[in-house]
């Protein structure tokens, strides 16, 4: 793991003859920003501009400022962390399409090795993840009690993330814990394009230990979590990382393994400006 500084659809890189990527095989780019400090910093402007029209009319329809910020800080940031990938194709030619399942993907590229990406949003912080061809998920959440883990966790948590929920008298410790399940299992879900159809209960997360600040901390998936038959997979072809960008927030990333490389988080240290 190199420790420096990287929603469903598809955007066009101009067809067969777009150039090489900047970005290695294997290797998982990951970008993060506070929404607010985007707009402080103009660089959220620049965002806006590259936006789609359709975009663009998806964020005029939130009637929270915040959540119409987070929005457009998303899916600018995707724009922005695309072209930093192909410097070729500009921020705002990226288009996208949905699969069948509504995950978000690049439309016309080259089959060999297109760019992957997911972004996530919550509140104070988005997130985009780019590839070289490995299905990718992050997600992001802040921390809170007012989730309810227990009645939540009857619906995601396996059995045995269950029961190590029910005893932490300590309110603050299973909220926690259970945004330390539901980060890495909606990761995962997501990289697997089928969204909330995917049994979360069936993805067993099994690491009990500490999630660090500042830095991922990235493992294989066999050491992470054990998946039931209804997932039809095995978690040794997947890297798992999580972190805490801040006090009150998760990081989780799900990278598929590509067969033969090695596979690298590269966390990025600022978001990347519009060209």
């Amino acid at each position: 793991m190199r420790g420096r500084a990287a929603e469903r659809a598809a955007a066009s890189t101009g067809g067969t003859n777009s150039p090489e990527p900047r970005i290695a095989a294997g290797d998982a780019h990951v970008w993060m920003a506070d929404p607010d400090g985007l707009d402080r910093n103009g660089l959220l402007g620049g965002y806006r501009a590259v936006l789609s029209p359709r975009e663009r009319d998806r964020a005029a329809g939130f009637r929270s400022e915040a959540d119409r910020l987070a929005f457009e800080a998303a899916h600018g940031l995707a724009r922005a962390a695309l072209t930093w990938c192909v410097p070729a194709v500009a921020a705002g030619a990226w288009r996208f399409t949905t699969t069948p399942h509504g995950r978000p993907e690049i439309a016309d590229q080259p089959p060999h090795r297109p760019l992957r990406f997911n972004i996530s949003h919550t509140a104070g912080l988005v997130a985009c993840v780019v590839t070289l061809g490995a299905a990718c998920g992050v997600d992001v959440e802040r921390v809170h009690r007012r989730a309810d883990p227990l009645r939540l966790g009857r619906r995601v948590c396996s059995p045995a993330e269950y029961a190590r929920l029910v005893p932490l008298d300590d309110l603050d410790a299973r909220a926690d814990l259970f945004f330390r399940y539901w980060t890495l299992k909606e990761a995962y879900v997501k990289a697997r394009g089928y969204g909330m159809t995917l049994p979360m209960n069936q993805c067993d997360v099994e690491r009990a230990a500490s999630v660090p600040a500042g830095a991922p901390l990235a493992v294989e998936g066999r050491n992470v979590a054990r998946f039931g038959p209804q997932l039809r997979d095995d978690p040794a072809r997947w890297r798992f990382a999580q972190w805490r960008p801040g006090p009150r927030h998760l990081l989780a990333l799900a990278v598929r393994r590509e067969p033969g490389l090695p596979c690298a988080v590269v966390v990025h240290p600022a978001p990347p400006p519009v060209p």
